[in-house]
């Protein structure tokens, strides 16, 4: 059986409200029913099951046991789907010969692992639950638990709220979710209650920051299909790195990360507005902008220090002044990191979360598409790829000519529409050969990354003269010096790259061979 859910963190204060909203009065079949939940998670002492990807667990309730064996499977856009086994017993002791799955039964069938099976952790919580059901034939579980993890003599808190797919389409778990968070404090949850109980016994190492990576688009996707595969895959980008930034403040690259997938989203929504209305998704894209903007200092601050600033002190040998000015930008630093750990944690930042699973499980977008484009949805995503390529390629050389005499906005402006023209040819590398796209995207990156070193060395001298508003601190000269040789030094790298890029691709193609 293929288990779908969907965890949600919720305050204790909410826990006990979660069955007295609309959604619950609206669509459950049943009062819910209130059960104590105790369970028992085996092991080998060197967590042999745990590397495989495997979960054993008996579980007691209401005077009956239950084993239950689950695997490794796949997590999007915060929705866990494992394949589980689920079987009553006749006493409290397991009993592997009873599994279903022939493979697994086979896996764990070895004499020497049965014996060295042993209890690692507990969970022993309440469980208030009841299943809602919708006008679509669909039926989710909605799950309310609170109670407490223990391993030796750690423990770890419960209090979340599961909504699990017992039949029908995904997107109910994700709009009964959105329709709680709209009244509750509550946040999307990565780890299972396994992987909190396994943390106790052995603790994992701290979640790292993940680039995006690739999406792999296949040719006979339609555009529509790229369209969700996109989204969801830098959705999923911007999960994982959240967690990173609320484990490890002090990980800057985190914070970098979600900034990178927010970018992604709204570039991937904008360039379908010529299939799909702005209108459709204007509230999303409102919401990313204000997510962007709302982690946007806490990143200036951190290419201040990380790639201005501490550079400096190391090459000057740490001058009096450069040290007391590393002094005051650390607190407005910090500062800026708490507040945006706040937004991450807020109701905002969860509905913004839900309301793209809805987007994207839902289809939402469908609705608001006249029927030639949604014939272009449905057609091949080749395409559309090369038009979008295409038309953006036209707007980097024609905003590019006389790059050297853009004024620091304008220059901005081209910096982010460079952007906006890697982030495409990154989305739909995978339908053409690396040959064609290589070397492109090199030139983008290039292009890039000397207009975002001007853009960084425009926004350091406004942020040193936050450090001392009412008059400059001495340290800021040191930083204006810098930040002067830089600049020369990189119009003129701009200069050249621009015009490697002009002499390989003015008269690029993106038709597909």
């Amino acid at each position: 059986m293929l288990e779908t859910e969907l965890k949600l963190a919720v305050h204790e204060a909410d826990a006990h409200r979660v069955m007295d909203q609309a959604v619950v009065r609206d669509h459950a079949r049943s009062p819910a029913e209130r059960l104590r939940l105790t369970s028992t998670y085996f092991d080998t002492p060197d967590l042999k099951l745990r590397a495989e990807g495997i979960g054993l667990r008996l579980r007691h309730r209401a005077g009956r046991y239950w084993q239950t064996l689950k695997t490794r499977g796949r997590d999007s856009m915060g929705l866990r789907q494992r394949n589980e086994w689920e079987v009553e017993l006749e006493k409290g002791a397991l009993d592997l010969d009873l599994i279903e799955d022939p493979d697994l039964r086979a896996r764990l069938n070895d004499r020497a692992l049965r014996k060295r099976l042993q209890p690692v952790f507990t969970t022993d919580f309440h469980r208030t639950a009841c299943d809602l059901a919708f006008a679509d034939g669909s039926v989710v579980e909605l799950a309310v638990d609170v109670g407490v993890i223990r391993a030796g003599g750690g423990a770890s808190p419960v209090c979340e709220v599961e909504v699990e797919l017992k039949s029908g389409v995904p997107v109910r778990v994700f709009e009964t979710a959105l329709a709680l968070s709209g009244m509750l404090s509550m946040r999307v949850l990565l780890v299972s209650k396994a992987r909190r109980g396994y943390d106790l016994v052995r603790p994992s190492l701290p979640p790292e920051a993940k680039r995006p990576g690739r999406v792999k688009l296949l040719p006979e996707m339609s555009a529509e299909e790229a369209y969700r595969a996109l989204l969801s895959h830098d959705l999923d980008s911007l999960l994982q790195n959240e967690q990173v930034v609320l484990d490890n403040p002090t990980a800057i690259e985190g914070m970098h990360q979600m900034r990178v997938a927010l970018r992604r989203l709204r570039i991937c929504l904008d360039i379908y507005h010529a299939l799909i209305p702005r209108d459709a998704s204007r509230s999303l894209t409102r919401n990313l902008r204000w997510l962007a903007d709302s982690l946007g200092p806490a990143r200036e601050w951190d290419v201040f220090v990380d790639g201005i600033l501490d550079p400096l002190l190391e090459d000057r040998g740490r001058p009096p002044d450069l040290v007391d000015l590393r002094r005051s930008v650390e607190s407005l630093q910090q500062a800026c990191h708490a507040r945006a750990r706040e937004v991450i944690l807020s109701s905002r930042y969860t509905q913004l979360v839900l309301s793209l699973g809805v987007w994207i499980e839902g289809r939402g977008w469908r609705e608001a598409v006249t029927a030639d484009r949604l014939g272009l949805l449905d057609g091949p995503v080749g395409g559309f790829a090369g038009t979008v390529l295409e038309d953006g390629h036209r707007r980097v050389v024609a905003r590019g000519e006389n790059i050297s005499g853009l004024d620091e906005e304008t220059r901005h402006e081209f910096r982010i529409l460079c952007k906006q023209q890697r982030y495409a040819v990154e989305f739909f590398s995978g339908l053409y050969s690396g040959e064609e796209i290589g070397p492109y995207r090199e030139c983008l990156v290039d292009l890039q990354a000397n207009l975002g070193v001007l853009h960084d060395a425009a926004v350091a001298r406004v942020l040193t003269m936050q450090v001392a508003p009412d008059a400059p601190h001495p340290g800021a000269k040191w930083i204006e010096d810098d930040l002067e040789a830089v600049k020369g030094g990189r119009l003129e790298d701009l200069d050249q790259a621009w015009h490697l890029f002009l002499t390989q691709f003015r008269e690029k193609s993106w038709e597909r061979s």
